[in-house]
């Protein structure tokens, strides 16, 4: 399903959700200055996907950052 407007594109194999794809226009950050703010447009505009990880080894496995929030006292 392409909509337009649509900047999450999601495709979801429900047998094998580790093959599941994904793609995020602009970016995956939401932060102007970020090195990934954009680092998704061009993939996007062409229809390119990326694999969606699940299960959390294969997470932690292609984590590049690891962002920690800690609630303030």
């Amino acid at each position: 399903v392409n909509a337009i407007g649509a900047v999450y594109r999601l495709v979801t194999n429900f047998g094998a959700p580790d093959a599941s794809l994904v793609t995020i226009g602009p970016g995956v950050s939401g932060q102007p200055g970020s090195p990934y703010y954009r680092n998704l447009l061009d993939a996007w505009g062409r229809n390119e996907f990326f694999t969606l990880l699940y299960p959390r080894p294969a997470v932690e496995g292609g984590a590049r950052h690891r962002l920690v929030l800690t609630p303030g006292t």
